[in-house]
């Protein structure tokens, strides 16, 4: 957090915290002291971020080397390593590039495996402590008509997955425009597009939404337009999840990131053709969004705005007859200004 507010003001303090940071990476190798090793990573990418790539460059290779074998060594998924690995793509840039093939795999990895639950009686017996040791965590709902209902969930995955969504959009929007990338872009956009509809995650489903039009832009600013038969194969890859999404999501947060994202891809196909270099002006797509599915789109979109109007027509109207009080009209206000923001995104 200090290097991170001093800026370049913590460089003539960076040969006097870097090599005890780098030791500890070194020699904290035990599993015991793995979370303290993760988070000196952590802590190393901040220092890297805040001096600049020249200095920190050189270190980063080495921490990088050695996190690498250690990862391989222990062979699980290391949230706190992956995180810090993707802040230090994001401090050395281009400088990462060699490190792709072995930080993506165990990411990707992570997208496939299968949150597990089960459903069981509010009323059956279970141990919580061993379910607690297992990753998993229950929770009783109440369905209308029906006894209450026990749903226990693998967390630990779901919060991996969580976390490998965060570091793929971090990779991607750092070197997503660099040959680096296009070999894995494929690779990525398989592990991501279920992430779109994962029931588990509201958190997963707003990332992956916003991390697939990346891909597609990254494809179309490959070098030499060498990406953009990839780019028309993923358009038509990734729309249909964008297009369920719009009709059947009902967080409003996630469907103003499937929003965006829908936004982004459009964005990205508009100017997929470039600039013509003698005039200025903007040359034709060479990516295209089909108009059938853009009707489908601009059509659900307007549906989702008139809902949200009409809801905030009637709750304004219930207010007025119910007489709410100063505390409940601010609560309502406080709602709808929410509502507004998704709808502004919505409309963008």
């Amino acid at each position: 957090a200090v290097a991170t507010a001093a800026g370049d003001g913590f460089a003539r303090f960076y040969d006097s915290f870097m090599p005890a940071a780098k030791g500890i990476i070194m020699q904290a190798s035990s599993e015991e002291l793995r979370p303290l090793r993760g988070r000196t990573m952590q802590c190393i990418a901040k220092i890297g971020s805040a001096v600049g790539v020249e200095r920190f460059a050189a270190d980063a290779h080495q921490v990088m080397q050695a996190m690498l074998t250690m990862q391989q060594q222990q062979g699980t998924f290391d949230e706190d390593v992956s995180m810090a690995c993707a802040h230090i793509c994001r401090a050395i840039g281009a400088h990462f590039a060699n490190y792709l093939g072995h930080c993506l795999p165990p990411l990707l990895h992570v997208l496939s495996k299968k949150v597990d639950f089960i459903v069981r009686e509010a009323t059956e017996n279970i141990d919580a402590e061993k379910e607690a040791e297992e990753g998993f965590a229950s929770q009783v709902i109440s369905v209308p008509g029906m006894e209450g209902k026990r749903i226990t969930l693998n967390v630990n995955v779901v919060f991996e997955q969580q976390v490998a969504l965060k570091c793929l959009y971090e990779y991607v929007d750092e070197l997503g425009e660099s040959t680096a990338m296009a070999p894995y872009v494929e690779q990525i956009a398989k592990a991501v597009k279920p992430m779109v509809v994962c029931k588990f995650s509201p958190q997963c489903r707003t990332t992956a939404a916003l991390l697939l039009p990346q891909l597609l832009h990254s494809s179309i600013n490959q070098p030499n337009g060498g990406g953009l038969d990839m780019a028309r194969n993923l358009l038509q890859f990734v729309m249909p999840v964008y297009l369920t999404q719009l009709k059947e999501e009902v967080n409003a947060e996630v469907l103003t990131s499937v929003s965006e994202g829908i936004c982004d891809v459009a964005r990205y196909c508009y100017f997929s053709g470039g600039t013509n270099k003698m005039t200025g002006s903007q040359n034709p797509s060479a990516v295209v969004l089909p108009l059938n599915e853009t009707r489908t789109i601009v059509g659900t979109l307007c549906r989702s705005i008139k809902a949200t109007c009409d809801r905030r027509v009637q709750l304004l109207q219930q207010a007025r007859e119910e007489q709410f009080d100063e505390e409940d009209m601010e609560e309502l206000m406080y709602n709808l200004d929410a509502d507004h923001e998704d709808m502004e995104s919505l409309i963008d």
